[in-house]
């Protein structure tokens, strides 16, 4: 006998379709039901069981158990930590278009896996790690020791490349001019320095004071 398991409490069971579907409110993963029996075994889980006994309930069950355990959708039983799963499902829905959903291949639980798309496997070379770590540079020298090397044509730009390139990068798009007297405040300017307001720099001097001020 297995260990128990029990169906997760962000498993869904709805309709899709013509048929039945196991959904996941963390990461959209979705099992399809291929026949209607098999929607017992998922009910059989929501109780802690072991494998065998729900997988008992409909032909190819202990099957669907070993796959609802392998992608998250029924594990040990206990408590699940994690947001209530009507917040899970309310934020993965929200996301739609940003998560891809994982679904199971279309075929029959009781049908072989498929054959591999090679008849002999190819090994492939493993990375050398001690001799990376002696010869590898650490990340803040490659920060350092990076440059950005341009090479410029020597065709000049034309000008109808040039307006379209200050087109989109630096053009005005919209000018504010005043459309009365109290909608821009009217400033006083320095007559010396021009800057707005008296100009209080301390090299400014009166005709009235005294020498040496």
């Amino acid at each position: 006998m297995g260990e128990p398991v029990q169906l997760s409490p962000y498993a869904l069971l709805r309709r899709s379709g013509e048929r039945a579907v196991v959904e996941s409110a963390r990461d959209c993963t979705v099992v399809e039901l291929h026949r209607p029996a098999l929607a017992a075994v998922v009910a059989g889980l929501c109780a802690p069981t072991t494998p065998e006994a729900a997988g008992g309930l409909a032909p190819g069950g202990l099957e669907l158990v070993r796959l609802l355990a392998a992608v998250g959708l029924a594990g040990p039983p206990g408590p699940e930590t994690g947001p209530a799963p009507h917040a899970a499902w309310a934020h993965i829905r929200s996301r739609a278009g940003l998560v891809d959903a994982r679904g199971v291949p279309v075929r029959s639980l009781d049908e072989p896996p498929p054959a591999p798309a090679a008849d002999t496997d190819i090994p492939l070379p493993a990375p050398d790690l001690a001799a990376l770590r002696r010869t590898d540079p650490p990340l803040a020298e490659v920060m350092e020791t990076r440059r950005s090397v341009r090479r410029f044509g020597r065709a000049p730009l034309t000008v109808a490349q040039l307006g379209e390139l200050l087109y989109r990068t630096a053009r005005i798009q919209r000018r504010f001019t005043p459309t009365s007297p109290t909608s821009a405040p009217t400033r006083t300017r320095c007559a010396r320095c021009r800057r707005p307001g008296p100009c209080t720099s301390s090299t400014t001097t009166s005709r009235s004071a005294p020498a040496g001020i």
